[in-house]
């Protein structure tokens, strides 16, 4: 492995941000799959808010880091979505 990095913690380097949003029964939302692998994050669907049942949910944003409850991946710029996350 090369070492060519300096290894430090996380919070040397990342943010802790959470930012949630009212999902309204009127709008579309762009969901986002993660995929295995690390094969990245892509568009799941698009859908209406009255399908979403949980209203209360948490966007991530391309470039950002996203930790899941079982894995984490990063967000590129090719992406660019605004992401939902169910929020606990």
């Amino acid at each position: 492995m090369n070492n060519s990095w300096p290894l430090v913690p996380l919070g040397d380097v990342l943010t802790h941000r959470k930012e949630f949003v009212q999902i309204s029964d009127f709008e579309n939302y762009k969901r986002c799959r993660v995929q295995l692998h690390a094969q990245g994050i892509v568009l799941r669907d698009v859908v209406s808010g009255a399908e979403i049942k949980t209203k209360k949910q948490q966007i991530c944003r391309a470039g950002e880091f996203l930790v899941a409850e079982i894995d984490a991946k990063l967000v590129d710029s090719e992406s660019s979505l605004t992401i939902l996350m169910e929020a606990s």
